[in-house]
């Protein structure tokens, strides 16, 4: 029966599959090895990913692979406060997308794959027919709407077309311009659903893959509603910083499969 199972599962599909056992027992591994050793911060304590003093930036002069969102890109809090998405923070409810009821929610942050950094990358700016602008790296993701209006395709920036069709929380609009520049600091925000809304515009948190990336933070979703401490912790912050890596490399052989 397992047989059957494999000989005809996509070979992408079962190579996440096993990516994500794999995650799995590292995950518990690396958990059951460092429990207990912290330096005495407690459950609800920053993660380091968020604490500066912590993590000072980490430089990467030349480096023009970064996947993320501009540092100075805009996110909404409830009660009509913004922030930038440099300073986000786990907890944080911002505003998010749901395909699934086709609406706009407040949602926490679960995961906050990059800390305080000033690396360089070539970033896209994306322009809509309302002036709205979003600035991301090339291979972030974003839905645009299919020509039917109904249904929508989620493609990286550096495929976006004049007069693709984006979705911002004034509905539908019409990219009307794009260009490339280059700038510092990458970063993005996972959190409970699927989409977030970046400078008024709903955008994957992922890069390349969307569906891997929400597979690997599916561990990071399941904690935070069993217990957002788990996920603000320094240990789980530690964790993080190993598994995001094997995420990395994840990523890389699934794109060269």
């Amino acid at each position: 029966m397992f047989y059957i199972i494999i000989k005809y599962m996509n070979r992408k599909l079962l190579f996440s599959f096993l990516a994500f056992i794999i995650f799995m027992i590292l995950l518990n591994f690396i958990f059951t090895n460092k429990e207990g050793t912290g330096s005495g911060s407690g459950m609800g304590a920053r993660s380091p990913a968020n604490n500066s003093s912590a993590n000072p930036p980490a430089k990467s002069q030349g480096n023009k692979g970064g996947k993320c969102f501009s540092g100075d890109s805009t996110i909404y809090l409830e009660g009509n406060i913004t922030k930038q998405m440099k300073d986000a923070a786990i907890g944080d409810k911002i505003l998010s997308y749901s395909m699934r009821e086709n609406k706009f929610v407040y949602s926490p942050i679960v995961a906050i794959p990059h800390g305080t950094n000033n690396i360089i990358s070539v970033f896209m700016e994306i322009q809509t027919s309302s002036d709205k602008k979003l600035k991301l790296t090339p291979d972030h993701l974003v839905p645009i709407m299919k020509s039917t209006g109904t249904t929508f395709d989620i493609i990286s920036a550096k495929d976006i077309s004049l007069g693709d069709t984006i979705i911002s929380v004034d509905g539908k609009e019409t990219v009307t311009a794009v260009s490339n520049f280059d700038s510092e600091g990458i970063y993005t925000v996972v959190t409970l659903e699927e989409f977030i809304v970046v400078n008024n515009i709903v955008a994957s948190p992922y890069a390349l893959f969307h569906f891997l990336g929400h597979l690997y933070y599916s561990i990071h979703k399941f904690l935070y509603k069993v217990n957002p401490g788990i996920v603000k912790h320094q240990i789980f912050g530690e964790l993080n910083k190993q598994t995001e890596q094997f995420y990395s490399k994840t990523v890389e052989i699934y794109n060269n499969l």
